[in-house]
C-alpha cells in the first residue's frame, strides 16, 4: 500500500481566504491522477442543523471534491453551529475538543487514504483545545504545511508571520500558495502577481503557484478546479 507522504496542512494567513477552495482543487486534482486521496477537517464551525444533524458544507464540499470516497461526517471529528474558533464554538455549547480523538480519527484516514489533506481554520494559531491550537496539530500529527496567502492588503505581512512561526516551531513547510481572492483590476498597481513577487523576495520557501480568481465560490465545479489545480499549481509538493 502506498505510504510515502506525510500528511498536509493546509492552513491560511487569515479566515475567508480560500482555503477549503485550494483543499477542494488539490485534492480534486490528485484524485484525477489516481491517488488515493484522503480529506480531514478537524473542526468544522458555522454548521447549519438539517434534520437534527449538523451538517458542514466545507466538509461535504470536500467529501465531493475527494471522489465520494468519504462521508461529510467522516471528514470532520466536530461539528458546531457558532462561527467563530473551534475552542470558542465548543465552550459556547458546554462542550470541548480532544486533541486524542482529533488524532484518533486523522491515523484512521491515514490507513485507508495516500494523501491526506487536512484543512485548518483561519490561521496557525486559532485554539482547536485549551493550549492546543493549529500549529501544535501539525506537531501532533506530524503534518507538513501548505499556506495559503490570500491575497489582499496586509498579507505580506501576514504571510511573512505565518512563515516564521512555522520556522521556529521546528515545522516543515512544504511552500505557499497565493490565492486571488477578486478579479485584477486593470489599473490596480497591487495584484496578486505583485504581492507574489514581494513575498518571494523576503523569503526562501517554496512558491507553489498563483491560484486565479474564480467567481461562483461554492458552487464551481471540482473538475474545473482540478484544472485550474494542474495548470496553476505544482501538485507534486502534495504527493
Amino acid at each position: 500500500m502506498r505510504q510515502s507522504t506525510r500528511g498536509t496542512l493546509i492552513t491560511g494567513t487569515d479566515t475567508g481566504i480560500g482555503k477549503t477552495m485550494i483543499s477542494r482543487a488539490v485534492a480534486a486534482a490528485l484524485g484525477r491522477r489516481g491517488l488515493s486521496v484522503g480529506v480531514y477537517k478537524p473542526a468544522e464551525t458555522g454548521c447549519e442543523r438539517i434534520n437534527g444533524e449538523f451538517v458542514g458544507s466545507d466538509c461535504t464540499l470536500l467529501a465531493a471534491a475527494a471522489g465520494a470516497k468519504q462521508t461529510p461526517a467522516e471528514v470532520a471529528s466536530y461539528l458546531f453551529a457558532m462561527p467563530a474558533a473551534p475552542l470558542v464554538a465548543a465552550e459556547a455549547v458546554g462542550e470541548k475538543l480532544e486533541p486524542l480523538k482529533i488524532g484518533q480519527d486523522y491515523q484512521a484516514l491515514r490507513a485507508r487514504f495516500d494523501p491526506v489533506i487536512v484543512e485548518g481554520a483561519g490561521g496557525l494559531f486559532v485554539p482547536i483545545a485549551e493550549r492546543f491550537t493549529y500549529l501544535d496539530l501539525a506537531r501532533q500529527l506530524e503534518l507538513d504545511i501548505v499556506v495559503v496567502v490570500g491575497s489582499r492588503l496586509g498579507c505580506i505581512n501576514h504571510a511573512l508571520l505565518t512563515f516564521a512561526a512555522i520556522r521556529q516551531a521546528g515545522l516543515r513547510m512544504r511552500g505557499y500558495v497565493i490565492n486571488s481572492l477578486e478579479p485584477v483590476a486593470v489599473d490596480d498597481p497591487i495584484t496578486p502577481e505583485s504581492n507574489r513577487k514581494t513575498i518571494s523576495r523576503f523569503t526562501d520557501e517554496n512558491d507553489i503557484g498563483l491560484f486565479p480568481h474564480v467567481a461562483g465560490g461554492d458552487g464551481i465545479d471540482h473538475e474545473t478546479l482540478a484544472g485550474l489545480a494542474e495548470k496553476h499549481l505544482d501538485l507534486d509538493v502534495f504527493v
